[in-house]
This record gives C-alpha cells, sequence and structure tokens, in this order.
C-alpha cells in the first residue's frame, strides 16, 4: 500500500525576484489578517499585485530612459599652452625653493647664476637683470608671476 503524500502547492511569492519576496510576503499577511483571505490566496494576491508594480516600474524605466538625452561627449581639454624658456626656467627655481621678498613695491628675487646677486622686480613687472633692462622676457618676472597664488616669504 502506498501513502499518497501531501505536497504543498507552490508558493508564488517564490517566483518574484528575491529583493521584492519580503514586501509580498507581508502584503500576505496583511491580506490574511484584515481581509481574513486564506493563506494560499492571500499569498497569490500579492504576489500578482506585486508582479504588476514591477511590471509598471520596468515599463516606467523603459519609457524614462526613451526620454533621457544621451549625455553628450565631453569636449577634449585644451593641451596646456607652451611654456616660455623663461616661465620653464622660473619653475624649476621656484620647485627648488627659490624665495620671493616682497620689498616696497616689487619684489627681491636671487639670481639663479651669481651667487649674492638679487634682483628686483618692481609693480610694473620690470626686472633688473640684464634681459629685463633689454626688455626680454626673464625668468624672475615669470617666478614672481607663478608665486603670485603662493604665499611669498616676509
Amino acid at each position: 500500500m502506498t501513502t499518497a503524500r501531501y505536497t504543498p502547492a507552490p508558493n508564488p511569492i517564490d517566483a518574484l525576484p528575491v529583493e521584492l519576496q519580503q514586501m509580498a510576503r507581508d502584503l500576505s499577511w496583511d491580506l490574511f489578517q484584515e481581509e481574513e483571505l486564506p493563506l494560499y490566496e492571500a499569498r497569490a494576491v500579492a504576489a500578482a499585485e506585486i508582479g504588476e508594480l514591477l511590471a509598471y516600474a520596468i515599463e516606467w524605466d523603459a519609457s524614462a530612459a526613451a526620454l533621457t538625452p544621451a549625455p553628450s561627449p565631453e569636449p577634449e581639454p585644451e593641451p596646456p599652452a607652451p611654456m616660455s624658456a623663461a616661465d620653464r626656467k622660473a619653475a624649476y627655481h621656484l620647485a627648488g625653493g627659490l624665495e620671493i621678498r616682497p620689498f616696497n613695491d616689487g619684489y627681491l628675487v636671487p639670481s639663479g647664476t651669481r651667487s649674492g646677486l638679487i634682483h628686483f622686480v618692481n609693480a610694473d613687472r620690470r626686472c633688473s637683470c640684464e634681459a629685463g633692462q633689454h626688455d626680454r622676457p626673464c625668468w624672475h618676472v615669470s617666478a614672481v608671476k607663478q608665486s603670485a597664488g603662493r604665499k611669498l616669504a616676509a
């Protein structure tokens, strides 16, 4: 004699995505208690309602994606302007710890090649060095410009 073995009906909530199953269980419990539905029927109703909400959310996301314009590509950044020889030399000396000191209406900048010699860069960015005296670009003026955002030595 074989005994008939009871196999419960599959739980419709198990067919939902895992992240929605707890919400469906909570809803089915509420339906079971408040609406006095049998538990198997409350589970089926909850699974159907959550399934409908999921389908609506997927449809909503698809329509929103269709309305959202594709992001425009970011423009290529402009390459930095090439540095002049004076700018490169000023950056080199500043990186090496060059101290520029404010003095009267200008700045004192030590010579990079002659120890003990200090050049004066005035407020009009004119330098007392040989290049500055001949109206040529000099690294002393570039150093003062580059260090404008930095704290100068007191």
